[in-house]
């Protein structure tokens, strides 16, 4: 039910094409950070029409690069998805590699990012 008091006029809300579905993004970036991680290959695979391989790896150490914060070192014993431009058609499934991780984007794009994979 709709009321008006003497003297207010009906003024229409925005339809409701207008009215954003979700806030904007805030763009909040990653905190500066990077591990130097150990880790086994679970899975590995060419991401489509991207650049980026996928691994999925299970960490089994993290190292602290000095000034910068470790992220992944409550992520000891978790398996992770990280993504990587270096070219991965060498690395197999259940080797054991080294490689610098860090979490790349913000608050509501992101992903872990792997470079210098030994």
């Amino acid at each position: 039910m709709l009321v008006l008091w003497p003297g207010c006029q009906f003024s229409p809300s925005l339809p409701p094409s207008d009215i954003p579905s979700e806030p904007p993004p805030s763009r909040v970036p990653a905190v500066p950070n990077e591990s130097i991680v150990t880790a086994k290959i679970i899975d590995i695979k060419k991401l489509p029409d991207s650049g980026f391989w996928e691994l999925i790896i299970d960490i089994e150490k993290s190292e602290t690069v000095p000034g910068l914060a470790n992220i992944l070192e409550q992520r000891i014993g978790e398996k992770i998805a990280v993504r990587t431009t270096e070219d991965a058609t060498k690395l197999k499934k259940d080797q054991i590699i080294t490689a610098h991780l860090s979490l790349v984007g913000d608050e509501r794009n992101h992903y872990i990012s792997a470079s210098n994979i030994r």
